[in-house]
């Protein structure tokens, strides 16, 4: 391994630069640990305040500091209370001030470095009897496992701790011997600890990284799935707007020959009705060539929007359409409308459309603009007896315009009856 990825795992390139919500996210976990190390603490010295008491009380002569060692028992649970009392409600760090964090960090320190120094002491106090270093060593695994700091935090509690101690068994423990060995296992207990804290912490950091990346990109995938739901949905949007504009006619905003088409078959597969009543009606504008040579095919476009106007507006059933047959040619449809008067209704057209008043100077028929009228009502037992139907209705309109235009003619009045095939 090299030394740039020994830094890296150990966490050495680690400092209060981190990014801000792993130092946040640190201060909420470190609480969290704290309090559950400060619940410990609190049994634990309990235990041994009530064992220092019982062996006081059934031996006092013994050549065991009580009074001191209760006094730090003591001193340690106080510790652990002020820890339970700064953290009994949970941290937001989300709202935090950058000088709120800094403070955080800081009691986190400050916690560590009680632990570690109150170890060293300890320590010291056990050379007069036990000759052994335990305590220390305890409280500085506990530190470098439990909590997360910063490697110069972390640097910081070590020396503090381990200079007290240093110093302190110079003068603690007679025994050079012991001296000795005390400084060499020290010296590779804390080297082994430091390393311990700074994998700990560099495998935090790197999860937490991994966390945040993670959540990044299933937000943005999350993000890309909805863009492209929305983009579907558009799409699925323009292709039935695309749809329906091929069954509309542009000029007229009335169906076209393919929306007719459509029509009739969706009225035929709503239903297994063996046979449908149906009434047709075709008309023709009259003399339009001529119009539009005398006024221009823009006048002439006004006059087709107007005249498709008046046909809408005799729909009254969701099985009845108007549509532009051809260039000047208009087609309405119903079917199993039983009470319909299709002749009537066909009369009723030619006087709305009459009655536009549109000036027609080049025709021969009235001065303004008139239709020629063809109708057909029949029973259809298929879709494909409808050309039958509409052709029926056709003639007719013909027949309209041979017998001098401006008129309706009905393919079942006597002598225009035509059978479907």
């Amino acid at each position: 391994m090299t030394l740039k990825n020994f830094i890296l795992q150990t966490g050495l390139n680690s400092d209060d630069g981190d990014h801000d919500l792993l130092r946040r996210q640190i201060i909420k976990d470190n609480f969290s640990r704290g309090r559950m190390l400060a619940a410990c603490i609190i049994i634990f010295d309990t235990l041994l305040i009530a064992a220092d008491v019982i062996v006081w009380l059934v031996n006092p002569d013994q050549p065991f500091l009580f009074d001191v060692y209760l006094l730090m028992y003591a001193l340690m649970v106080l510790g652990a209370l002020f820890v339970l009392l700064l953290t009994r409600k949970p941290v937001e760090t989300s709202q935090m001030t950058q000088r709120w964090l800094r403070r955080y960090e800081l009691i986190t320190t400050v916690m560590v470095i009680f632990l570690m120094t109150w170890g060293s002491i300890i320590s010291l106090l056990d050379q007069q009897l036990y000759g052994e270093v335990t305590v220390f060593m305890v409280n500085v695994v506990i530190c470098s496992v439990v909590v997360l700091l910063s490697w110069r935090r972390m640097l910081l509690s070590f020396a503090l701790a381990l200079a007290i101690l240093i110093i302190g068994l110079a003068f603690a423990q007679p025994d050079s011997n012991v001296l000795l060995g005390h400084y060499i296992n020290i010296t590779i207990f804390v080297i082994v600890a430091w390393i311990a804290s700074r994998l700990i912490y560099g495998f935090y950091r790197r999860d937490f990284a991994s966390r945040i990346a993670l959540t990044q990109a299933n937000q943005k995938l999350n993000d890309e799935i909805l863009a492209n739901q929305d983009i579907n949905e558009k799409l699925t949007h323009a292709n039935f707007q695309l749809h329906q504009l091929s069954l509309i006619d542009e000029l007229t905003g009335i169906a076209n020959r393919r929306g007719l088409r459509n029509f009739i078959s969706q009225v035929f597969e709503r239903t297994d009705q063996p046979a449908r009543q149906m009434s047709v009606i075709i008309f023709d504008i009259d003399l339009f060539k001529q119009y539009n040579d005398r006024y221009g095919h823009p006048s002439g476009d006004q006059v087709l929007v107007r005249i498709a106007n008046v046909l809408s507006s005799a729909i009254s059933s969701q099985l009845e359409i108007a549509a532009r047959w051809g260039g000047e040619e208009f087609i309405f449809l119903s079917f199993d409308q039983q009470d319909l008067d299709v002749s009537q209704l066909a009369e009723k057209l030619r006087r709305q459309v009459e009655s536009l008043g549109i000036p027609h100077a080049a025709s021969d028929v009235a001065d303004h603009v008139t239709i020629s009228v063809g109708t057909s009502q029949m029973t259809v037992k298929a879709q494909t007896d409808i050309s039958s139907v509409i052709e029926a209705a056709d003639i007719a309109m013909y027949k309209a315009k041979e017998q001098g235009r401006n008129q309706v003619v009905n393919d079942n009045m006597p002598g225009n009856r035509v059978d479907a095939v």
